[in-house]
């Protein structure tokens, strides 16, 4: 597959150019500090009744932004096999957040123990961040495979690309890169997609912000990667987006390798319930990955 020329894409002002030289900006910095600190916003876990079918429902940590309450979950089976993995934001809450805020909220023993999810990063950036395409207020929404001080560790020191893959080219036929999946270098932001206390970002080049002729972003689906293996799922989406009450549903890229014998999901959907005025962003469809 032909490499991204800089140079041709500078000249058609395309966003693969604004992505290779621009940069997170200071994205990482606020959510490092955020990290430390996170701990004083934590509520404790707990059971939370049934969920359809008469499952489960078990609650992981909670925390509040703004005036909405974010609240992890996992459903389990009778047998106690993870079924769905989720968190539930306040709609109201989150349309009114005006400044930064991060929330660091751990899943349930359940989900830690079997499926690929550790916790998660709920993340609100009230001007974006950089590259260009992403100058909008959104959510970073950071579901990680490691734990907080794994997460923490991450320096973008001598970030190894995954086996295989060359910067600046889309994945295809990869064992640990989903199909599509570019990661434009492993740098130090703004050079490269690497962000300290997060990992090296991917995106998938099909996305419609990137683009020669670009649209608006409003929602994309990130894989993060450090020591060149998978170590979060990110879906970012717009704080408008979520205010006109968009529901989706993206199958979840999956790797043939991942490193590790957990359950991988195979769908994200995102919903909106108006009799509680709150959105559920879940996967479901777990199943072996190693």
């Amino acid at each position: 597959m032909k490499k991204f020329d800089l140079e041709e894409a500078r000249h058609r002002r395309d966003y693969t150019y604004i992505f290779l030289t621009k940069g997170w900006g200071r994205m990482g910095q606020k959510i490092f500090a955020a990290g430390l600190v996170a701990g004083l916003f934590i509520m404790g876990c707990g059971s939370d009744g049934t969920g359809p079918g008469g499952n489960s429902i078990v609650n992981g940590d909670s925390g509040i932004m703004g005036e909405s309450k974010i609240q992890t979950w996992a459903e389990l089976d009778d047998a106690g096999a993870v079924i769905r993995v989720g968190v539930t934001a306040g709609a109201s809450g989150i349309d009114n957040l005006t400044g930064e805020d991060h929330l660091v909220l751990a899943f349930p023993d359940a989900v830690q123990s079997q499926t690929f999810f550790n916790h998660m990063g709920f993340d609100f950036q009230d001007h974006g961040h950089g590259p260009p395409p992403y100058l909008f207020p959104h959510f970073d929404l950071h579901f990680y495979g490691v734990d907080v001080a794994s997460v923490r560790e991450v320096d973008c020191i001598d970030e190894p690309l995954p086996e295989g893959l060359e910067a600046g080219v889309p994945a295809m036929g990869l064992e640990t890169v989903p199909d599509w999946y570019m990661i434009p270098s492993t740098a130090l932001d703004p050079e490269g997609s690497c962000v300290p206390a997060m990992g090296v970002h991917a995106l998938d080049v099909r996305s419609p912000e990137l683009q020669e002729d670009p649209e608006m972003f409003t929602r994309t689906l990130i894989i993060g990667y450090h020591n060149a293996e998978i170590t979060f799922i990110e879906p970012m989406v717009t704080q408008a987006h979520l205010a006109e009450r968009s529901e989706w549903t993206w199958d979840v890229p999956r790797p043939t390798v991942l490193g590790r014998s957990v359950l991988w999901p195979a769908t994200f959907k995102a919903s909106f319930d108006a009799d509680t005025d709150t959105y559920t962003l879940e996967y479901s469809g777990f199943s072996a990955i190693e």
